[in-house]
Order: C-alpha cells, then structure tokens, then sequence
C-alpha cells in the first residue's frame, strides 16, 4: 500500500493533531485547549505579532496565553498549517528582562505586554538568548481587540482524535519525548531496526526523521489509540539502545 499524496496525507494529519476552529473573525489556534470551558472571562486581549495576535485572558491578575488568531484576510487553512510548522510563540508569563528560548532557529519580533515578554521566533534546533531591553510596552498605547467568543459560531477545524499513552522506562509521560541518536546507537520498534538521527513528535504520533530531509519522518507509529512502552538502556558496543512496543490496530482507508 502507497500514501499516493503525502501532502493530503499530512494535512490530514495535522487537523488531525491541531486545534484549529474558526469564529466569526478568525481561525484560531488553541494553545489551550478548550479555555472557554476552563475559565471564566468576558473577553481576551489579543496582542499583535507580524500578521497574528496572541490571545490572551487575564485570570487573577496574571496573563495566561490561549491562542493565536490568524485573520481570514490573511489566511487559509494551508497558510496556516504552514505558519504552525515553522513558527511558534513563546511566552511564559513572567516579566523578566532576559531569558533563554529551546527549539529556536531565528526571533522574528518580540514585545512586552503588561510587562511579560512576547516574542515571535522561527522553530529550530539552537537555544536563543533574549533581552527586553529594546522591546516596546504595549499595554498603555495599544488598542485591545477585545474578542469575546460567541459560542454558537466557533465551528472545530479538527476532529477529536485519541491520544497515545506512553510508558518511557516504567513511568507515565503526558508528551512524546524528542530523543536524538548518534549513528551507532540502536533503534527497535516491535522487533524492527530503524535507522534515525532522532524521534519526536510527528503530529500527536511518534516520528522517526532524518535530518537530511525532515519534512516528513522516516517511519512513524501511526495508530494514535494504543499504549507504547519506551525504554532506553545503555550499552558497552552501542552506547544508547532506544526500544519500542506496542499493539496497534493501522486503519489503512484512514490514511
């Protein structure tokens, strides 16, 4: 069996992993998932960043970050998934003056609000210094868009899909962990050598990618509703050896 269009096949997947809606405005991304069940509020400041707003509540004094709305004059669904692929917001609600982002190639722009710093950056692999120093104050001389959700016209973008439960070394992770591989370490998933540069997460499954072609993965569990035990030993002849099991039940006319 052949995916024929891997990229139909990924967007599939990616509205399959991404909460993605759309309201009267916007589409939006939901950083947290499900906010207007979770808190109570009557409306969210969103901050400008390039061509999106970060969505933002103010809970008990304090900023939480829900979401980044994309406006539909700007937008379409595969703009989106694209923007989602390489680039990402940091915030973690402290006023700190400098700080450090993981996973970051490039800051494309960076502000403060309420004193916290925003900041817009390109996914990578290095780690980036930051410094407010330079950044601009917002929250005096912007003009909130106050976006209050009808509820009746938020429309999902995405299905509810089931979550994979992992077991690395025994013990329960709520996340799929990144772990790189040097070339003589082993991989052996249900019995079957891969070869890898690392695993990460590949759209809520586990990936196993190359880092001389990384936009789609090398191998991947793709059965999202199944249990997977990872352990990971040390060995004299092949230093680190990554091991993987699992059941899965593969739905080939889902693909």
């Amino acid at each position: 069996m052949m995916v024929k269009d891997f990229n139909e096949h990924r967007r599939k997947m990616v509205l399959a992993h991404y909460n993605i809606r759309k309201n009267e405005n916007n589409y939006e991304y939901c950083v947290v998932k499900n906010y207007e069940t979770l808190f109570e509020f009557e409306d969210a400041h969103a901050v400008q960043l390039e061509n999106v707003f970060a969505n933002f509540l103010e809970i008990d004094n304090r900023l939480v970050f829900i979401s980044i709305l994309f406006p539909f004059a700007k937008f379409n669904i595969d703009d989106i998934i694209t923007w989602l692929d390489n680039y990402k917001v940091h915030f973690d609600g402290k006023n700190t003056v400098a700080g450090r982002i993981p996973g970051a190639k490039e800051i494309i722009s960076g502000l403060k609000f309420m004193g916290c710093p925003v900041i817009l950056y390109r996914k990578g692999r290095n780690s980036l210094n930051y410094n407010t120093g330079e950044f601009v104050e917002v929250t005096e001389n912007y003009t909130y868009y106050h976006e209050v959700n009808s509820f009746l016209a938020i429309k999902p973008i995405t299905s509810n899909e089931p979550e994979l439960e992992i077991y690395l070394n025994g013990e329960r992770i709520y996340e799929i962990p990144r772990i790189e591989f040097e070339p003589e370490n082993l991989i052996i998933c249900n019995g079957t050598f891969l070869v890898a540069d690392y695993m990460d997460d590949y759209f809520g499954c586990i990936g196993f990618f190359d880092l001389r072609d990384e936009t789609l993965p090398a191998a991947w569990i793709q059965d999202k509703n199944t249990i997977v035990h990872i352990e990971l030993q040390e060995n004299d002849e092949f230093g680190q050896v990554c091991i993987l099991k699992f059941a899965y039940d593969l739905d080939i006319d889902g693909l």
